[in-house]
């Protein structure tokens, strides 16, 4: 019997697939890479990506089982579709099915042999699975264009990595990968598994075809020619499912948590009485791109959420009962998504009501400009009566009267000088403050971070060495915002 398991990676971007294409040729140079469909969705196809990858031990029993790993790599939330495969017998099938957890005892049960040692079976995840998303790449390319603006910054990453992400967020944050919601799927073609005990449900209009356990997530195909078009379906309901999964939890960490530590931020600012005009004005920015990437994104997620249907596919006939289920499933997560989307528009609607109090600040900065110039003109304007007026007083010494000139010219000159100097100073001084500013709110976020894997390496849920890569997967995370406290630290420097 044939197992797969599924796992879905995203990114908080759209990916350009012709320009990405080469990128993962390269990245699994063994196997056969090129563009194609799944369940019509155009993607890029890899099959067997790995060589000689296999199962040492299974749930106590050595064995000498190969895996294989084939991929799909969709253009929305740069979602990638990975999935792991491999043949059990029956005593292995009878095992595993005896487990209360299926995910969790494949992820910390099951060894398999990686570069001539034993491992535990969810170090393929960080050995194979996440180098298509090259997350080393992604780390160089924010050293490069941390000094470029934003504009540049965005057409850089999507020439040299084939992602547009949504402005207000870097590639590399908000990288994830995993089961999702996706179900087991099981080819049983010789009926080593009795359907008839209650936990089984039909999901095709004639009973021996497919059966879906609800409580332990599993799909059960029992003839072959069917396997196809009930893979097919599959993909299109999990994927769905897995990308409002996605968007909602964009939703809460890049949107609403951000939104949270900026309305602290803004409310320390407010009860200090903060008058850095330079700190509303980006306060103004900020907000004001990040709602534009909001919209992008909003756009994309309304596309998902509008875009489904049940249908019958090819051989595949579901019934009535399976139906409903997956539309009152789907129908809950998209009115879940829906909410949170509704929740991060008010939350960065009323975000920005404290930097439209201060635009009389900004405004008032534009007055002081005109003012100046107007007086600027004043000077010259007495300047040039002055002049006039010695020229007529025939009994001045002509040194004098050019001295005098000349000092009666220099003054509006000195005065503009002397203000020049004196706005450059205070918004250096304004800005280098906002810097800190931000400084030790990435010292706060980074010790965070650094904490978060401290409770992942004193779990008990995980072997070491799966626990090992779950931090070696985090590191490229840290790194980066390691990256731009350094960016932040040489800015007040300079």
């Amino acid at each position: 019997m044939k197992i797969h398991l599924i796992f879905s990676g995203f990114q908080p971007a759209i990916m350009d697939i012709d320009k990405k294409l080469p990128e993962v040729v390269k990245i699994y140079p063994q196997a056969k890479i090129e563009k194609g469909t799944l369940a019509s969705d155009i993607c890029i196809k890899g099959e067997n990506i790995i060589n000689d990858l296999k199962i040492v031990r299974f749930i106590d029993n050595n064995v000498d089982i190969p895996i294989n790993i084939d991929l799909y790599a969709f253009s929305q939330f740069c979602h990638v579709y990975f999935d792991l495969s491999f043949d059990l017998n029956e005593n292995h099938v009878k095992i595993l099915l005896n487990e209360p957890q299926l995910h969790n005892a494949i992820f910390n049960k099951v060894e398999v042999k990686i570069k001539d040692s034993d491992r535990n079976f969810g170090v393929i995840i960080s050995e194979y699975l996440v180098s298509y998303f090259n997350p080393n790449k992604l780390l160089e390319l924010e050293k490069s264009i941390e000094n470029l603006s934003l504009v540049n910054q965005l057409d850089k990453i999507l020439n040299k990595t084939a992602l547009q992400p949504y402005c207000n967020s870097k590639p590399i944050f908000g990288l994830t990968i995993g089961p999702q919601n996706h179900s087991i799927l099981l080819e049983d073609y010789d009926n080593l598994i009795d359907t008839s005990d209650g936990s089984w449900n039909s999901v095709h209009i004639k009973d021996g075809i497919a059966y879906n356990n609800f409580t332990r997530a599993l799909l059960l195909c029992k003839n072959k020619k069917y396997f196809k078009d009930l893979y097919e379906h599959h993909y299109l309901y999990t994927s769905k499912l897995a990308q409002l999964g996605y968007a909602n939890s964009i939703c809460r960490s890049n949107y609403l948590l951000s939104i949270s530590k900026q309305g602290l931020d803004i409310r320390s600012n407010i009860i200090e009485n903060n008058r850095n005009s330079y700190y509303w004005k980006e306060l103004k920015k900020n907000i004001e791109i990040m709602d534009l990437s909001f919209l992008q994104f909003h756009a994309d997620i309304m596309t998902i959420c509008g875009s489904y249907e049940i249908n019958n596919g090819g051989l595949i006939i579901l019934n009535e009962e399976y139906k409903k289920y997956l539309i009152k499933k789907i129908d809950k997560s998209i009115k879940k998504t829906q909410n949170y989307i509704n929740e991060v528009k008010y939350a960065i609607s009323n975000l920005s009501t404290p930097s439209h109090t201060h635009d009389e600040e900004i405004l008032q900065q534009e007055t002081e400009k005109v003012n100046d110039r107007i007086l600027m003109l004043s000077f010259i304007a007495m300047a040039v009566s002055a002049i006039g007026m010695m020229r007529s007083l025939t009994d001045l010494d002509l040194s004098y009267k050019i001295v005098s000139g000349a000092g009666i010219f220099t003054l509006p000159i000195v005065y503009y000088l002397v203000r020049s100097i004196q706005k450059k100073l205070s918004i250096r001084k304004n800005e280098k403050n906002e810097l800190k500013r931000r400084l030790n709110s990435a010292k706060k976020q980074l010790i965070d971070m650094e904490k978060e894997n401290k409770v992942i390496l004193e779990s008990d849920s995980y072997p070491d060495d799966f626990k090992q890569e779950i931090i070696k997967f985090r590191e490229p995370i840290i790194v980066a915002q390691r990256l731009s406290i350094k960016k932040l630290k040489k800015q007040i420097n300079k």
